[in-house]
């Protein structure tokens, strides 16, 4: 097997995990109407990300890229949808790269239920459902308390509640398959 097919098979791993974690495995039509914004297709991508992949300019137009020209193109597309994915995980990658977060790689966290390492596809799947931004303060919060986290302490705040996301979505896809 060719070295660029061995990394589209594991690519292919994180999509397909993310595409589990959030509920719509194989399901590139399903729709989920939010508080707001509305999530779409396999992996469940909201408007700043469809945003960020290309598929839609600032201001919320379809630009056509990959021949989408509206929300439904998309929903019936899974090649535009699997790009659009790759693609905002390069731009998470970068964004990652930026804030310093993917220079934590192999970092180990004694975390609330396990302990973990800090992966790229766990960096990834955290930022694709809280925001780069979110892991970046996450990491910061963490290195701060000597690697062990300490989210219970916070209460019952949105800053808990989006800690106990990332550390489980970190947590979750470690050893997903991805490079």
């Amino acid at each position: 097997m060719a070295l660029k097919d061995i990394v589209a098979q594991r690519k292919r791993g994180l999509l397909d995990a993310i595409a589990g974690a959030e509920r719509s495995f194989g399901d590139y039509g399903a729709v989920n109407p939010g508080t707001d914004d509305t999530a779409l297709g396999r992996y469940q991508l909201m408007e700043p990300a469809i945003i960020d992949a290309g598929m839609k300019d600032r201001v919320g137009r379809w630009t056509g890229r990959q021949g989408i020209f509206g929300e439904n193109d998309f929903l019936n597309d899974p090649v535009a949808q699997d790009q659009a994915m790759q693609d905002y995980f390069d731009m998470l990658e970068g964004q990652l790269t930026d804030k310093g977060a993917w220079d934590k790689i192999g970092q180990e966290i004694r975390g609330v239920k396990a302990t973990f390492q800090i992966t790229p596809q766990g960096l990834l799947a955290a930022a694709h459902r809280q925001g780069a931004d979110a892991v970046r303060r996450y990491l910061d919060h963490l290195a701060q308390r000597g690697w062990a986290s300490d989210v219970d302490t916070l209460g019952n705040t949105t800053e808990a509640t989006t800690y106990r996301r990332i550390e489980t979505r970190l947590r979750s896809f470690e050893t997903v398959p991805y490079r």
